[in-house]
């Protein structure tokens, strides 16, 4: 019997043991186990591994009583729980309750990459720490990239908070907040985001500060606060939904009191589709400010500062079989005159289209047809319906020549009032035309290099149409489509594809467009001058000569033209060129130059380079050729860390200079551009 204890006491002092009891499950493993009593208190050491319901407790010493279910834990002590780890040098533990605190500690949560280090980390929860004199970050490095460091900081399930925080980039102190709170979850979550700050010449020295409220799982919205030194305090929102049945949308709105005017000043964009069923959808489209000047004044980017219009639209379309109905009303907002009170505005504008339909085959019916109700509060004013019937004849005479003949008719009905000379009048025309086409295909196999295949594709076209127009009495003019012309125009056409097929890098064949070349000019019997670039100046039988062109020589770099040249003058009436360079590292080099006779002619750039993997050099321009000048300047300089990120930009535009200072954080992300301007 002695014998038998002694050697169960040797074992017991010698091998890992598990203890389990029924209504206690925690195991016990460790290189000494000594318990005290009636085994309620038990003393580990050396390699000690305490398990309870998914929460493993490492270190030299632990103290546990069994009864009350707590730990005393010494010397390397590591606690694990469902992807959460505390280091420190000891701690306090209840197993049951998940309650305890931990000195010298480090909190590591892997599923959000936050890290915490405090003199002492309190747990009053399952996820619930209180730090005091700590930090945390991102950043996997030791020492970390940036921190934010707080005497005492909160964090919850989703999100962390701090009073008197401040913000150090390699512990040098950047940013001070009297309060904080950042989401510490991988997953959408309401908080904080970071500032966006710098100078303009127009608003002085501002500073952004952006909020994101993740509303529910199809909304969520950022807002911010917009500090200048010249204008004021302005209040900014970019909403952002989804509705069931694939609708969206989203609202973006801007408000400040302009010191330098002494007004209110602002903005609303929005954009919204529904689909009340398979056959009926809504859409709008709203667009509008409270001065024309906004844009030019608030306005970052071109496109923006630039705009010449704002134009809001809201229409319904009902669909059915062979037929499709669309209600709409659009206003328009002109930013480039004295007022708006001269715009021409259509509420309504209804539109009734017959889907193209046979009749007897080969001939298909379709219609266009229209009402328009014009106001503006100065002006021509009146009403507008237009009734297009439309006949199409489709033919294959040989397999090599496709054939279709046209002809229709459109009736239009004015009421017009509100300037001298209106009334009504019924202008109509008569619209009739062919076009004969023929497609040559021809495939080429390779052997060697890339290609494995080329496809060559030539089409020849050749159309005519004509349009003969009466009219008792000018018509009224509402818009461009109101001019009614005598055509007799004969146009000609060649256009060129050629496909590759390539072998992938996964041994799956790939299939890329190289090259699309298309040739046309047309012939005008009535001397219109309608096809023409410079319409009613040049009148003449021969349109200008047009190529378009796409060529992709190689994988990452693409050409595009598009040429108009008179063949009377000898010179090109307009030019559009582009090019781009990206490369599999995301590198871009895009160059275009535009001309159009006595409208443009400039040059654009847009640049991204990897300086090094970590720095990249931003530019974009444009540059006026006739004024030897530039109309925009921007250079950014973006340094990307492992964990963080910071952007400077400094951009020239006429009567503008603004520079800016942007950060992004690993997990927090950055003040990107919400606003809509």
């Amino acid at each position: 019997m002695r014998l038998t204890y002694l050697i169960t006491l040797c074992l017991l002092f010698l091998l890992p043991v598990v203890v389990t009891g029924e209504e206690l499950p925690i195991d016990i493993t460790a290189d000494q186990v000594t318990s005290e009593g009636d085994g309620d208190s038990i003393t580990a050491t050396g390699n000690v591994r305490i398990i309870r319901d998914g929460t493993t407790l490492h270190a030299d010493t632990v103290s546990l009583d069994r009864i009350e279910e707590t730990a005393v834990a010494q010397g390397h002590v590591i606690v694990e729980r469902k992807g959460e780890t505390l280091h420190g040098e000891r701690v306090n533990l209840n197993l049951a309750t998940q309650r305890g605190s931990i000195t010298h500690a480090f909190l590591e949560v892997k599923p959000g990459g936050l890290r915490v280090k405090g003199d002492e980390i309190e747990k009053s929860g399952e996820k619930q720490y209180s730090v005091s004199r700590g930090s945390l970050t991102m950043c996997e490095a030791d020492p970390p990239s940036w921190r934010f460091s707080a005497a005492d900081i909160s964090i919850g399930e989703k999100y962390a908070s701090g009073k008197h925080v401040v913000f150090s980039v390699a512990d040098i102190p950047v940013f001070y907040f009297p309060y904080l709170l950042l989401p510490v979850s991988r997953e959408r979550e309401s908080g904080f985001l970071l500032p966006r700050f710098g100078a303009s010449s127009k608003r002085g020295f501002f500073i952004e500060l952006p909020y994101y409220a993740n509303i529910s799982p199809s909304q969520e919205a950022t807002t911010y606060l917009d500090l200048q030194t010249k204008r004021g305090v302005g209040l900014g929102a970019d909403y952002r939904y989804l509705r069931p049945n694939s609708g969206n949308g989203s609202a973006n709105g801007y408000m400040i009191y302009d010191l330098s005017q002494d007004r209110f000043r602002g903005m609303v964009f929005e954009k919204h589709q529904e689909y009340l069923s398979p056959t009926l959808s809504f859409k709008s489209s709203v667009e509008l400010a409270t001065d024309q000047d906004f844009f030019r004044d608030f306005g970052d980017v071109s496109g923006d500062y630039n705009r010449q219009l704002l134009e809001t639209n809201l229409f319904f379309t009902k669909n059915g079989e062979f037929w499709s109905l669309t209600p709409q009303l659009k206003y328009i907002y002109d930013l480039t005159a004295p007022n708006n009170t001269g715009t021409l505005q259509q509420f309504p504008t209804i539109t009734f289209t017959g889907i193209k339909r046979p009749l007897l085959d080969p001939l298909f019916f379709s219609l266009d047809s229209d009402f328009t109700n014009f106001y503006r509060e100065t002006g021509l004013q009146g009403q507008r319906l237009r009734i297009s019937p439309l006949l199409t004849y489709y033919a294959t005479p040989s397999p090599f020549l496709d054939l279709s003949l046209w002809g229709g008719y459109r009736q239009s009905a004015y009421n017009a009032y509100g300037a001298a000379g209106t009334g009504g009048n019924f202008p109509g025309s008569v619209t009739t035309g062919a076009t004969a086409s023929s497609t040559l295909t021809r495939v080429y196999d390779l052997s060697g290099g890339g290609a494995q295949r080329l496809r060559h594709v030539l089409i020849p076209e050749l159309s005519y149409l004509f349009v003969d127009a009466f009219v008792t009495t000018p018509p009224s003019y509402f818009d461009y489509s109101d001019k009614l012309t005598n055509q007799s125009l004969l146009t000609w056409s060649l256009t060129n594809y050629l496909t590759g097929r390539f072998q992938g890098a996964d041994g799956v064949s790939e299939y890329r467009e190289l090259l699309y070349l298309r040739l046309s000019q047309g012939y005008d019997f009535q001397q219109s001058g309608r096809d023409l670039l410079t319409s009613g100046v040049d009148s003449r039988h021969l349109t200008d000569l047009r190529l378009e062109t796409r060529i992709a020589p190689v994988k990452n770099l693409s050409l595009q033209s598009d040429a108009r040249f008179n063949v009377y003058d000898a010179n090109f009436s307009s030019v559009d060129l582009a090019t781009e360079y990206r490369d599999d590292a995301a590198d871009t080099v895009a160059l275009g130059y535009h001309y159009a006779t006595s409208s443009w002619d400039y040059l654009e750039a847009r640049i991204g380079i990897h300086v090094t993997p970590q720095l990249l050099v931003h530019y974009t321009g444009r540059y006026i050729v006739p004024d030897s000048r530039f109309l925009e300047n921007t250079v950014a300089l973006e340094y990307r860390h492992q964990c963080w990120g910071v952007t400077l930009s400094l951009q020239n535009r006429q009567n503008a200079t603004q520079f800016m200072v942007s950060f992004t954080l690993a997990g927090l992300g950055g003040m990107g551009k919400s606003k809509a301007y």
